[in-house]
């Protein structure tokens, strides 16, 4: 074979495999909790990722089923790992290199256990008061959708009797669900126990109380977390433009306060709340497209621009 034949299949094949990775890349499935929070971060992140040439399709799992298919390649992204309360579920996917952290997107978070102000006021400031008065309770504390990772922590503390919870039962709600039932109970001035975390509106929209006292389940300061996001293994490798533009996007508590707010107070749907956000916030945007690429032949400032 000729040196100029050796050179152009040397060239068609390098052709072949750039374009098969780029072809790859310019699809991503982000997997999604139906928690408002991560609807909007997921919302930011996906009408961006379009806006670069990306085509995203997003699907609605639990947290269990978003890790076992991040793990078998199904979903590529996933922008709400919430820890320490996930560490148990997520870790072996970790120390399997199934799963890898990109980056963690929100500090400052809390996620545990909470009553209404006046309940809190009536003597329940710690998790140990809560079996003192399980009567007004009822036995019971309201979760999130089965299988999720605060549901998992509270059904612990139940079975190994801590704070003398072994009486008390779990019910799987969902934030819709447990929002409505916190909205109904603190009009009527009655108890209730909850699972509640930061950023939310919940924390704007109600008169609530974090509960202290437990260092072993939620973790210390009142369920400090942080959120993290996390990708199939290759992902970085395989679509590096797409990694570094998720790795850059951080969000702030106000941010999602005020994304959250709009989703929940005035109606607006995800993703036209992450658009009039980012049309108020171009700094914001430039700083999470640093280092990245468009994929659709635009200038990052055709990109930024689009939002006007």
């Amino acid at each position: 074979m000729s040196y100029s034949k050796i050179l152009i299949s040397l060239l068609l094949s390098t052709f072949i495999i750039t374009s098969a990775s780029a072809n790859q890349c310019r699809k991503i499935h982000i997997g999604l909790v139906n928690w408002t929070d991560i609807e909007a971060t997921t919302a930011l992140t996906e009408v961006l990722m379009k806006k670069l040439g990306y085509r995203v399709r997003t699907s609605i799992h639990s947290v269990p089923d978003i890790l076992d298919k991040l793990s078998t390649g199904k979903l590529d992204v996933f922008l709400g790992n919430w820890m320490p309360s996930n560490a148990t579920a997520v870790q072996p996917y970790f120390d399997s290199g199934k799963i890898v952290k990109l980056t963690t997107n929100l500090t400052g978070a809390k996620y545990t256990l909470a009553v209404p102000q006046h309940v809190y006021d009536a003597g329940v400031k710690n998790f140990e008061d809560i079996a003192k008065y399980a009567d007004k309770f009822g036995n019971k504390i309201y979760g999130l959708e089965n299988g999720n990772d605060g549901n998992v922590i509270i059904e612990k503390m139940i079975s190994e009797n801590a704070f003398g919870l072994k009486e008390f039962k779990l019910l799987a709600t969902s934030e819709r669900i447990m929002l409505a039932q916190l909205n109904k109970r603190i009009r009527n001035k009655e108890w209730m126990a909850f699972l509640a975390w930061e950023p939310h509106p919940m924390n704007v929209n109600f008169d609530i109380a974090y509960l202290g006292g437990d260092t072993q389940y939620f973790g210390d300061n009142y369920g400090a977390s942080t959120v993290e996001t996390i990708a199939r293994k290759g992902f970085q490798q395989e679509c590096p433009q797409a990694a570094q533009l998720l790795k850059n996007m951080k969000f702030t508590l106000a941010m999602e306060n005020s994304l959250m707010a709009d989703i929940q107070d005035n109606f607006l749907d995800p993703k036209s709340a992450a658009w009039k956000w980012m049309k108020e916030n171009p700094e914001q945007i430039e700083r999470w497209l640093d280092g990245t690429n468009p994929i659709n032949n635009k200038t990052l400032t055709e990109v930024i621009a689009s939002f006007d």
